[in-house]
């Protein structure tokens, strides 16, 4: 907004001083004009001294503008490099996006996924941590019945054993042998009536 009040400015500034140049040179005419007329005789040159100031503020003025049209120019010339490298940026981050927002959602689903799986597997963890408990619990409940009954039974258990150890193991066997030897021809009497 600025520049472009500024450029407005110096363009009506240059259009002033063109009509001001065009009006004192119609003012120079005549004047000449009614000088020559009138049998006045001229100046050095033709010219007279507010001529002259006059010529000198012009081209002053002329030289002012032309250095001021030169800095417009090279303003124009910056300001369409700036917006060129600006374009050449805003594109490089549309591609950058266009390319980047696609895996960037891919990767954020891709994550969303493995955390859902996390969760249901640490469900699945507690759920096998709480089976565990329930059967720690039993065998302990287990053992400890098993300790009450060998207590419980323990005056039991070693009388049964000494009783055991009270067995005469020879003799019985020795009982056995004859009671085999025995039976034994019994035995083969009655295989022949078959």
């Amino acid at each position: 907004m600025g520049k472009d009040t500024e450029n407005n400015e110096q363009k009506d500034a240059i259009n002033e001083t063109e009509n001001n140049d065009s009006s004192e040179k119609e003012n120079e005419a005549l004047t000449e004009g009614e000088s020559s007329k009138e049998g006045a005789p001229s100046k050095e040159g033709g010219e007279s001294k507010e001529a002259c100031a006059s010529k000198e503020a012009s081209q002053s003025t002329e030289d002012l503008l032309r250095q001021i049209l030169e800095a417009d120019k090279k303003e124009v010339k910056y300001a369409k490099r700036a917006a060129f490298f600006m374009m050449g940026i805003f594109l490089i981050f549309l591609v950058a996006a266009i390319i980047l927002v696609p895996k960037i959602v891919t990767t954020l689903n891709s994550a969303n996924t493995a955390i859902k799986a996390a969760n249901e597997t640490l469900v699945q963890a507690n759920e096998a941590l709480t089976g565990i408990n329930t059967m720690t619990t039993s065998i302990t409940g287990t053992s400890d019945k098993m300790n009450s009954m060998l207590v419980d039974n323990s005056q039991s258990l070693t009388d049964a054993v000494d009783k055991m150890n009270k067995i005469d193991f020879a003799g019985l066997n020795q009982a056995i042998q004859d009671l085999q030897d025995a039976v034994g021809p019994f035995a083969t009497l009655m295989n022949k009536f078959k």
